[in-house]
């Protein structure tokens, strides 16, 4: 089961993004999604806003590659109003600090923190 809540028939929809992370392209959304057991249940997200996607895309892949996050959505190119936004799935909002912390004051980037 993706994190996403759909089943295997969207498989033909997926692509490996890297070793270890499949993307979903389905509706408006890019779903990531790291290939390995996750041991929590999804309870909210972390939020991030930009105008530039591949900014986004470079989170969520470091974020899942490195951090033990498991699941993010972007909208899919064209598909945004204004600014883009990067949706990083999580347990709890424990790691708001860390997240503020590493992310404040770049560029192009605006963290809104956990929802």
């Amino acid at each position: 089961m993706l994190c996403t809540g759909k089943k295997a028939k969207l498989k033909r929809n997926l692509t490996m993004v890297t070793n270890n992370i499949i993307s979903l392209k389905f509706s408006r959304w890019e779903w990531f999604e790291k290939q390995e057991i996750r041991t929590y249940q999804l309870k909210g997200k972390y939020v991030f806003f930009s105008t530039d996607r591949d900014q986004l895309v470079s989170i969520v892949l470091d974020e899942l590659n490195n951090n033990n996050f498991h699941c993010g959505k972007i909208p899919l190119e064209g598909m945004n109003d204004g600014d883009y936004a990067l949706c990083l799935y999580y347990e709890n909002h424990y790691r708001n600090k860390e997240l503020t912390k590493k992310y404040e004051g770049i560029e192009n980037l605006r963290y809104i923190g956990w929802k």
